[in-house]
């Protein structure tokens, strides 16, 4: 896997061995009349709509980004696709506007933030927890969401206030590297809460994201963490 060079080229692909095949033919077999979109490459948390040249420069990070070249195993890359199908979109089959999620607008352009106080609870400390309730807009029905914590050495993911309901990722124990977390709602009504560890000081304030993927639509939103440690 390599880099395209943009100066002359922003399109790559490559075709399957039955797609040389048809496309060696030469008689109109070689028909493409499906294809799939995947933003894998980008990390959004790069705009930033705070440049101080204006809005044209909001993106310049993203837009000077290199471009992988194509790839042809789908285990790498396009594993969560932007648009897999329309037939769950309100309006289909001809539908006008692509699904979103929408009551975590101020999490994802804010962050969530979170605070572990050494004192108190009987010198054990107190930690803060914030809940996390997406809805799916343009869907034709209710789905469920799964919830992908980058970093559970600084906070864990528990469902429905049940901090046991977690994998047992709410243990303060530590990784030697980074551990994620992974955990989906199993029906209509369930939320998600993230509450922070025990940090140290010397690390504070510790970051992370945050990803929250519907399970049918399969709309994405990447939310800041940032964990502080008060004596």
């Amino acid at each position: 896997m390599g880099y395209l060079n943009k100066t002359t080229q922003v399109l790559d692909a490559i075709l399957t061995t039955k797609g040389r095949e048809l496309l060696a033919k030469g008689d109109g077999s070689f028909n493409i009349t499906k294809f799939a979109l995947g933003d894998d490459e980008i990390d959004y948390t790069l705009w930033n709509p705070g440049h101080p040249s204006g809005s044209d420069y909001y993106g310049a990070v993203l837009e000077n980004m290199p471009i992988l070249e194509a790839v042809t195993n789908e285990s790498s890359v396009m594993k969560f696709k932007i648009l897999a199908d329309t037939t769950h979109l309100q309006g289909s089959p001809d539908p006008t506007q692509m699904a979103y999620l929408s009551g975590i607008e101020d999490q994802v352009n804010n962050g969530i933030s979170l605070s572990f106080n050494q004192t108190g609870n009987d010198g054990r400390g107190t930690r803060t927890a914030v809940t996390i309730n997406p809805t799916t807009e343009n869907l034709k029905q209710t789905e469920t969401y799964s919830y992908t914590l980058l970093n559970t050495n600084m906070a864990f993911l528990y469902l429905n206030g049940d901090e046991t309901d977690s994998g047992g990722f709410n243990s303060e124990s530590r990784t030697k590297f980074r551990s994620s977390q992974t955990i989906t709602t199993r029906e209509k009504g369930d939320t998600i809460n993230i509450k922070c560890k025990a940090i140290s000081s010397t690390i504070s304030p510790a970051k992370t994201t945050l990803i929250v993927r519907g399970r049918t639509s399969g709309v994405t939103a990447s939310i800041t963490v940032t964990v502080t440690s008060a004596s």
